[in-house]
């Protein structure tokens, strides 16, 4: 979902870098990469944070999975760096890599059975998705508004802690459902908003 929008408000914002004649374009190959990667991203996210939960007995999954979400990140960072250049990407990069800190760090005040800690990563969440969606809106020159990002933000924030609450306390139905919902939250948002790029 998120893919498909913000491939085209890139490919409106650049039309000189896209050619939307054609049926394959760098648009669509943008589209198709970023959807897979923000895809991959909630996958990644899902898993080493019930994995961290775990503790030592699944600590080399956890290590494996926060690789693979790295890996992902720099992906990420490589497609906003083919639109936005260097800096576009750094200030990309530096944002997302801070808020799955902030995800980490709800699991480790959960595993500490600390309220305040949890709140506090919880704030920073918040503060992430104020930031990150006045970058969108910037970014795309306002084919992407903040409020559209932001409202989706918080769908996924909330999606991926509902999911690890859930899966903590052993309600692993829900924690499934959570999951697929934050799947199929990409989809939406990307017929929703992100043709508006």
């Amino acid at each position: 979902m998120t893919a498909k929008g913000l491939s085209s408000a890139i490919a409106d914002q650049f039309p000189d870098k896209f050619d939307n004649t054609m049926a394959v374009t760098p648009a669509s190959d943008l589209r198709a990469t970023l959807n897979d990667l923000l895809s991959g991203h909630v996958a990644f996210a899902v898993t080493a944070m019930q994995n961290g939960i775990e503790g030592e007995e699944s600590m080399e999954i956890f290590e494996a999975n926060a690789a693979q979400l790295n890996e992902n990140t720099g992906k990420l960072t490589a497609a906003i760096k083919s639109v936005y250049g260097e800096e576009g990407a750094a200030t990309f990069d530096k944002m997302w890599n801070d808020h799955i800190g902030y995800f980490v760090d709800y699991v480790k005040a959960t595993a500490a059975e600390d309220e305040a800690a949890k709140q506090t990563a919880l704030d920073e969440l918040s503060q992430y998705r104020e930031d990150f969606s006045a970058f969108m809106e910037t970014a795309t020159n306002g084919n992407l508004t903040a409020d559209a990002v932001s409202e989706e933000l918080q769908t996924h924030v909330n999606q991926l802690i509902s999911s690890f609450d859930a899966y903590e306390t052993g309600n692993y139905d829900e924690a499934y459902n959570q999951f697929s919902a934050a799947m199929l939250m990409q989809e939406t948002f990307q017929q929703r908003y992100l043709v508006q790029l």
